[in-house]
């Protein structure tokens, strides 16, 4: 008899070195509804939300802010153990630097979707101040959306 192994309820964490910032970001990634609800509400209103487009799929979450990050999710991944120490809020970022955050977590998003395989996926970013819950968990509303197609 096959018998799955139970996925862990904690999010997944994964970092991914930013080569114009010369930083390593630390992006939250949501295994289920109410996961991905979780990961939201942990998160500091400048770190950036990702999701594809019009689809169901994982919420991405680009941290932005350690120092809340390790206030909030004490334990949970610890950054010094990964030598991560930044702080940003965009606008300390030009243009390109943030959407090379950007392109990295819209890539992460589609990388754990549904739509790995597809070509031309939108994925739509906004900071976390801009996405509510809703009633119906794992769902959210998001405002002041920008997208990008991986």
């Amino acid at each position: 008899m096959n018998v799955k192994p139970v996925k862990p309820d904690k999010m997944r964490t994964v970092t991914r070195y930013i080569p114009s910032i010369r930083e390593t970001i630390l992006f939250k990634i949501g295994r289920n509804a109410k996961n991905n609800i979780e990961i939201i509400e942990e998160s500091h209103p400048e770190d950036i939300w990702f999701h594809v487009g019009e689809e169901s799929s994982c919420h991405v979450i680009a941290v932005m802010n350690l120092e809340h990050y390790n206030n909030v999710c004490n334990g949970v991944t610890d950054p010094e153990k990964l030598c991560l120490r930044y702080n940003f809020i965009p606008e300390q970022l030009t243009k390109k630097q943030f959407m090379h955050i950007v392109k990295q977590g819209a890539v992460l998003c589609k990388e754990y979707s549904k739509c790995k395989s597809k070509k031309n996926v939108e994925i739509i970013y906004t900071n976390v101040e801009n996405v509510a819950p809703t009633n119906i968990v794992g769902s959210v509303i998001a405002c002041k959306t920008k997208n990008i197609v991986i």
